[in-house]
């Protein structure tokens, strides 16, 4: 048995989130500006894929701020551009990388 990662938010400390649950609430998040039928993963390209503008992702970043309780520094925002690359990014600001 391993012991599994945590980290803080305020008083209490949490299990690091695996990749794959991340990955699935950005999905969740993004799913209003899916088109029928459309099928999101890692690689959907979030801009060009679901045709949205910054300031909706922007909102999707805030969603996510607040369920992970982390805060993605704005410099980060244009880099991301995937769902891979948006859940990689949470679950980084959650171990305590940048």
């Amino acid at each position: 048995m391993h012991a599994q990662a945590t980290y803080s938010t305020g008083d209490a400390h949490l299990a690091l989130p695996e990749p794959q649950a991340i990955a699935a609430d950005v999905m969740e998040a993004l799913q209003p500006f899916t088109h029928p039928g459309q099928v999101l993963g890692r690689e959907t390209d979030i801009m060009a894929d679901l045709e949205i503008d910054s300031v909706a992702v922007l909102d999707v970043v805030m969603v996510l701020e607040d369920k992970y309780d982390v805060s993605v520094p704005l410099e980060l925002v244009p880099k991301i551009r995937t769902i891979g690359d948006f859940a990689d990014q949470i679950a980084a600001l959650c171990a305590g990388e940048k």
